[in-house]
């Protein structure tokens, strides 16, 4: 399938492949948006929030973005780290240090 928007809602009505079934199934979906997002930004090494090195966009990531984290990003004392969505890969993790903060979900 192709040409979802995320938080629509769709029915799939799965159908019997054999002429002796006869039963005909209807599943609401709901498409939630990290089945159709992709990062805007990404971290490319390890390294601070608040470091434009740190990131694909060589900026800090904001409020609008999508961030992917694939490395290990730190968020220094007391700072805060913005983001619309956070999207975690395998190798990919936060550390808050003391006093920080990460907003998400503008």
């Amino acid at each position: 399938m192709s040409g979802l928007t995320p938080n629509d809602m769709y029915m799939v009505q799965l159908l019997p492949d054999r002429s002796d079934c006869q039963e005909v199934q209807s599943i609401v979906y709901v498409l939630p948006p990290s089945l159709t997002r992709s990062a805007t930004i990404y971290s490319v090494t390890n390294g601070n929030w608040d470091n434009p090195d740190t990131w694909s966009a060589r900026r800090i990531p904001d409020k609008t973005d999508t961030v992917g984290i694939r490395h290990t990003v730190t968020i220094p004392d007391n700072t805060t780290g913005t983001a619309e969505y956070i999207m975690y890969y395998k190798a990919g993790r936060i550390i808050q240090k003391s006093g920080a903060r990460l907003q998400t979900g503008y």
